[in-house]
Parts: C-alpha cells; structure tokens; sequence
C-alpha cells in the first residue's frame, strides 16, 4: 500500500464520514420540522376546543336542567306509586269488606251450603241479589246443589 492509495483510503473514508454526517443533519432536520408541525397542529386544535367552550358550557345548562326536572319526575312518580298502592290497599279492604258481608248474607240464605268445599262468595260489579221473586231465582244461585256460580 502506497501514500496514494492511503489518501484515496483517507479521502474515501472522509467523503463516507460526510455523507454520514448530511444524512444525519437532514434527519435531524426533518424531525425539527416534523416535531413543529405536529407542535402547530396541536395549537390549532387546542384552539378548535376552546371554540367550543360555550357549546360545553350551554350542553352543561341543559344536562343539569334535564336532571331537575328527572329529579321531578321521579319525585312525582313516587307520589304516583304511593297513591296507587294507598288506593290498592283501599281496594282490598273493600273487597274484603264486601266479601263478609256476602259471606254473612250467605249463612243466612237457606239455599247457600257455606260449608261445601266449592264454597266462595260471588262478589264484584256483576254480583246480583239471590233473593227469591214469585218463587224465580236469579242466575247466581243453582237450585240443585245451592252454590253460588263463580
């Protein structure tokens, strides 16, 4: 190896070492430029958002109104629920409170077997009198067997 092909070495190695180098700082340049893009981007849509504040603000308003009002509602349908088991609880009593007094009517009623175990008092809207008229009884009352029908 002679002095002329060690600077070729030299040079060759120098000329790899430079391009090396320009291609890392194009690199580098690059990624600088990328990075501020992406830094601008982000400014933009952080501007985007705060635009949108008073939408947020106003979305905000109605949500809590919505849930005052549900609040509302809620409180009246439970009101609705109390009444409506108030008037149940009402309902039955009457109903109860009609069946004794059939159920004494029946004890009564000579054509009424209360102790059959097919036994049950007719109550309700439909119920009908079993009383006896010109020696007819009504549709209630089954003369064979002296059960009321169900």
């Amino acid at each position: 190896m002679d002095t002329a092909d060690i600077v070729w070495i030299v040079v060759a190695a120098l000329v790899v070492l430079a391009i090396i180098a320009l291609v890392l700082f194009l690199l580098k340049k690059r990624k600088e430029k990328q990075r501020h893009q992406q830094l601008a981007h982000a400014e933009h849509l952080r501007g985007e958002a705060a635009s949108r504040t008073p939408h947020v603000e106003t979305a905000a308003e109605r949500a809590q109104i919505a849930e005052v009002e549900a609040d509302k509602a809620r409180a009246r349908a439970a009101e609705a629920d109390r009444v409506a088991a108030d008037a149940h609880r009402d309902l039955v009593q009457e109903q109860a409170a009609q069946e004794d007094v059939v159920r004494r009517a029946d004890e009564l009623d000579p054509r009424v077997d209360t102790r059959s175990k097919d036994y049950h008092p007719v109550t309700g809207p439909d119920m009908k009198s079993s009383t006896v008229d010109d020696g007819v009884v009504d549709d209630t009352t089954r003369i064979d067997d002296g059960r009321h029908r169900a």
